[in-house]
């Protein structure tokens, strides 16, 4: 290629301003936005209930797989447990790191798995409509997601990594449609009246799919650029017409990116799950535990 040929291609890339930048990311995304629901109307024809939500939950697993970090595993249906015995229920979709020992009987993303909280990157439920009864089964389906230990060692070199690994694995709720915000927004608030949930503990992030999202604050205190402060726990609006599918979607992608870059400032202990497996072997051997229990 002519040194002036090199030259002027070089410069064509460097004229690219933040405008034209952002227009094509927006785009792209919203494009992914328009094909998770043109999914979700192609799900409508499955006469059974079950098929149509398992296939909503593949498409959004494909967009993610697709666009995650190869770090990250996505995994449709699973369940999470820690080293004290708690367990999850099921969730919808399951965002694994490649530091954690795996516990599934196939690669196959379709293959139901357990995963222990130390390798949850996030874990989502997905809704087709989001109403007053499906929030709060999504709330109550998430709110069974064991804690990150604390106890794990922490690298020096990372600024609120004690405050970021308290808010894992990050907790999602996708929706396809749903009634509008300012309806959720009361029903969101009316239940966490009523019910004591750890801030920790509620969704970090709901999307109803096109229309609008509402984040999580987990930091002290954020102000946006109208003046609004909003305080740690508070939920953020987030609206901008057809173009929000884009922003959600971008939102998404970001929480669960930030918390896989977390994997390499930590180090996860698993022998605490070998020891538990070496007593209760020591147990049954003793005759203390009945087999098969």
């Amino acid at each position: 290629m002519p040194v002036d040929k090199l030259i002027k291609t070089q410069d064509s890339f460097r004229v690219m301003d933040n405008h034209t930048l952002s227009n094509k990311l927006m785009n792209y995304y919203k494009a992914c936005s328009d094909s998770l629901t043109a999914d979700a109307k192609q799900a409508g024809f499955f006469n059974n209930t079950s098929d149509c939500g398992t296939f909503k939950e593949q498409s959004l697993a494909g967009f993610l797989k697709t666009h995650l970090p190869i770090r990250c595993e996505v995994l449709i249906g699973g369940q999470i447990f820690d080293s004290d015995g708690n367990v999850s229920d099921q969730i919808d979709i399951l965002v694994t790191g490649d530091y954690a020992l795996q516990f599934r009987n196939s690669t196959n993303i379709f293959t139901k798995a357990f995963n222990c909280v130390e390798g949850c990157l996030a874990a989502i439920s997905v809704k087709s409509y989001l109403r007053e009864d499906t929030l709060i089964n999504a709330i109550d389906n998430l709110i069974t997601v064991p804690s990150f230990p604390v106890d794990v060692q922490k690298s020096m070199w990372v600024s609120r990594l004690d405050e970021i690994l308290k808010q894992l694995p990050r907790k999602i709720i996708f929706a396809y449609n749903g009634l509008k915000a300012e309806t959720i927004m009361e029903h969101l608030n009316n239940y966490y009246s009523k019910n004591s949930i750890p801030i920790e503990k509620r969704p970090d992030l709901i999307i109803v799919n096109g229309s609008y999202h509402l984040f999580k604050v987990v930091v002290p205190t954020l102000s946006d650029n109208l003046g609004h402060t909003f305080n740690y726990g508070d939920m953020v609006l987030q609206q901008f017409g057809k173009y929000d599918g884009a922003s959600a979607l971008a939102a998404m992608l970001s929480m669960i990116q930030i918390a896989s870059s977390i994997s390499p400032h930590i180090i996860v202990n698993f022998d605490h799950y070998r020891i538990m497996i070496d007593e209760y072997c020591q147990e049954s051997i003793l005759g203390n535990i009945p087999d098969g229990k």
